[in-house]
Parts: C-alpha cells; structure tokens; sequence
C-alpha cells in the first residue's frame, strides 16, 4: 500500500499551484495593460481573460497595482537575504554578488522588461515603485550596519544604502530605456563600480 504523504509535501503542491496560478494571472494582466492601457483595464476585465471571478482575482493580489509588482523579485528582502549569506566577503564583494544575483533574477523572466516598461509610464506605478525602493533602503541599510561599527556608523550605512539602490534603479533603468541591452548584469556591475572606493573604505 503507498505510504501517505506527508502533510508538509501537501501544502508545498498547494504553494506551487498558487504561484502557477499568480503568474498565469500577471501575465494575462501584462497582455491586457499592454492593449489598453493600465488605467484602461479594469480587475473585472483581469479576471474575465483569467476565466476567474474578480473576488478570486483579490484573493491572489490585493490590488491592481499588485500584479504589476507580484512577478518582479522582491528587492528588499533577498538584498537582506543575500548579504546575510554573504557576511565572509570583503562589503563590496557581497554587495556586488547580491546586486548582481538580484539582476539575473529579474532579467531572467522577460516578461519583467515589459513590466518595468509599463512602471515608469504609469505615474501611480511609479509612486508604487518608489515605495518599493524605500523598503529596499531601509533593508539594506539595517544589513549594512551590522558591518560597521563605528561612530555615525548609522548614518554612514543609510548613505551607502541609498546610494547602492539608486546605483542599481539607475542600471535598471538604462537597461529598460534600451529595450533590454546590454545585459543587466554588465550595466549594474558599471553602476555599482562608482561606489567601489566607498564600499571599500569601510571597516568592520
């Protein structure tokens, strides 16, 4: 007789069909912002080419913004996330490695070009966006004080935070404006070598 699966194995296989189920919602989303604009589109309209109803839209994004952003890495967490695994390198290494695995990540769904695109064309995306890099600062900030212990070593983490994420939002964007050439990676490495000198003169 087969031996039941665990419990854990179960909400695993519910996990993955919701993230299908998200990502097919996105994408039919993208399609739809794409033909008649983001204002244009309403949820029920989402949820008519999804061949769900609106209430099921919200259960899986809160809002209309959130599909947008729902397929995009979440930035704030895996900067933490990464920087924490990579606490044994010099800062500027791991500050590379992270930004760098962060943009392999976002270039590799090519779905997030076009999201990105639609961002910066749709003030109210825009603002999202803009929250979204605070959080971002915020993360990273807390990740870097931890490295550095000097006095104003709080203020000194905010500064090299916020000049990291906009080192990257700047690469992000260059590579959005070029439809995705060059590679993110090359543009972001390029970006975050202004910061090398900076990064580098901080001592634990």
């Amino acid at each position: 007789m087969p031996r039941a699966l665990p419990s854990s194995t179960g909400r695993t296989l519910r996990q993955r069909r919701r993230a299908r189920t998200r990502t097919e919602i996105a994408s039919l989303a993208l399609q739809l912002f794409e033909e008649g604009g983001y204002e244009g589109t309403s949820v029920e309209e989402i949820a008519q080419r999804a061949l769900i109803s609106p209430r099921t839209f919200y259960r899986y994004f809160p809002a209309k913004e959130e599909v947008v952003f729902a397929a995009l890495p979440d930035a704030d967490q895996e900067l933490a996330e990464l920087l924490a695994e990579l606490g044994e390198l010099p800062l500027f290494e791991a500050v590379e490695q992270a930004c760098l695995f962060l943009a392999e990540r976002l270039a590799a769904d090519a779905d997030n070009l076009r999201r990105l695109s639609l961002v910066r064309s749709v003030p109210a995306l825009c603002d999202r966006s803009g929250r979204s890099s605070r959080r971002t600062e915020e993360a990273l900030e807390e990740a870097l004080r931890t490295r550095i212990e000097a006095p104003g070593g709080r203020l000194h983490a905010g500064t090299l935070a916020r000049a990291v994420v906009g080192a990257f939002d700047a690469a992000v964007s260059r590579w959005v404006a070029q439809g995705g050439r060059p590679p993110l990676t090359g543009l972001v490495s390029e970006a975050l070598s202004a910061l090398e000198p900076s990064l580098r003169a901080v001592r634990r």
